[in-house]
């Protein structure tokens, strides 16, 4: 007899299965809806929508799909009607947090109930709104990063009081821009940036221009990687990437930060630059504090992709002699990302620290996924943690 587990929300802690384990899905599904098609999307099989062996079947009792769980320590999911444009979604038809197995609440022969209410397709007709503030501008849709030899668009927020006063504010730069301001350009939600620095900025007395640079797309990983990696992310892809990290940085240092500098009333030192992403943009951020320390103040490192090439990572700190980087660190991960961004984090930090850098603040946050409703949970925190710093 198989055992119920009602899973509205997610799995817990982590341990490794082996391939006997077997868990059977089934979908609870409004009946007024005549959808017959469901597709289990996940990291096992690439996060494709339509993979016909992760197909749900019609059973007696709904639609089940049984899986032999692979020996990996965290499954992320979500249910599709087979693509991206008809995945479950909110009641509002906003972004829903990955749906999580964790090993340790499987035992063989276990059944996982879910509910799924609405489809994003059903809110197609709906118009986006912007959500940007009244603070944020685009500086230019095509600005030129000379060194990489492409052109990003580039966001700017300015606090509040910036037309009010005329003091100089510190200058925070900002990864994967397109998801920090704006639901309009964020297909995965936003940090919500400039609302939290609306808000925050008058309890710390902290005001802070923040820049934001779009990513490359199709060239991210290349772009926010230092370092040559092939690695294996999921149970079906390989990434072969090749780095282009250190351009992508030269250009945001010789290109971006000097028209920053002349455009508004910065404080251009070293002391007032931070730098700030999440994910591969955590390790590219880490990687500009080392390699321009007369540049960058500090690091903020969001759930780091380390785990893509910790051995040139380790490497890369060890043999640094610059006595220009002092530390100054915000490193954050979720324990629901898995021990590949928790347990690297650590490893990195305490190598860091070993180094003799202060200022390193590290921590694990409990129910913390891979997604920027994550991140946007955690920008207070960094927030105040950065304002210690001006």
């Amino acid at each position: 007899m198989k055992r119920l587990i009602l899973l509205f929300l997610f799995c817990i802690p982590t341990v490794t299965l082996s391939a006997k384990d077997m868990v059977t899905i089934r979908l609870k599904i409004d009946a007024g809806r005549n959808y017959t098609e469901f597709y289990f999307a996940s990291n096992l099989n690439g996060w494709n929508p339509s993979v016909g062996e992760y197909k749900f079947q019609k059973s007696t009792e709904g639609y089940e799909l049984t899986i032999a769980l692979p020996s990996t320590e965290i499954i992320s999911y979500k249910i599709t009607r087979g693509s991206w444009e008809t995945v479950e979604c909110t009641g509002t038809g906003g972004e829903l947090p990955n749906r999580i197995i964790q090993a340790n609440k499987i035992k063989n022969d276990t059944l996982i109930v879910i509910e799924v209410n609405h489809w994003k397709d059903e809110f197609a007709n709906i118009p986006k709104l912007s959500t940007k503030s009244i603070n944020v501008n685009i500086i230019s849709n095509e600005f030129p990063l000379t060194k990489l030899g492409k052109t990003r668009r580039v966001w700017v927020y300015l606090p509040s009081n910036y037309n009010k006063t005329k003091k100089r504010y510190p200058v925070l730069y900002m990864h994967d821009g397109q998801n920090l301001f704006d639901e309009l350009t964020a297909p995965f939600g936003e940090w919500g940036v400039d609302e939290c620095l609306d808000t925050m900025c008058k309890k710390l007395n902290f005001d802070v221009i923040v820049v934001g640079i779009d990513n490359g797309k199709d060239e991210r990983l290349s772009e926010y990687s230092p370092y040559d990696f092939k690695v294996k992310p999921d149970e079906v892809n390989t990434w072969d990437v090749k780095g282009t990290g250190d351009l992508y940085l030269a250009s945001l240092v010789s290109d971006l930060k000097p028209y920053i500098d002349s455009a508004y009333r910065t404080k251009s030192g070293v002391k007032s630059t931070h730098i700030c992403g999440s994910s591969m943009g955590g390790l590219i951020s880490l990687y500009a504090i080392m390699r321009y320390p007369e540049v960058f103040g500090t690091a903020g490192v969001f759930s780091p992709s380390f785990w893509t090439n910790m051995d040139s990572l380790k490497a890369e700190i060890s043999r640094n002699k610059n006595e220009k980087w002092g530390g100054n660190v915000y490193m954050i991960a979720g324990e629901l990302e898995g021990s590949r961004y928790t347990s690297n984090m650590t490893e990195i930090s305490e190598l860091i620290e070993r180094k003799g850098k202060r200022g390193i603040k590290v921590s694990s946050i409990s129910m913390g996924q891979h997604k920027e409703s994550f991140w946007r949970s955690m920008f207070p925190d960094y927030l105040r943690w950065l304002s210690s710093y001006n």
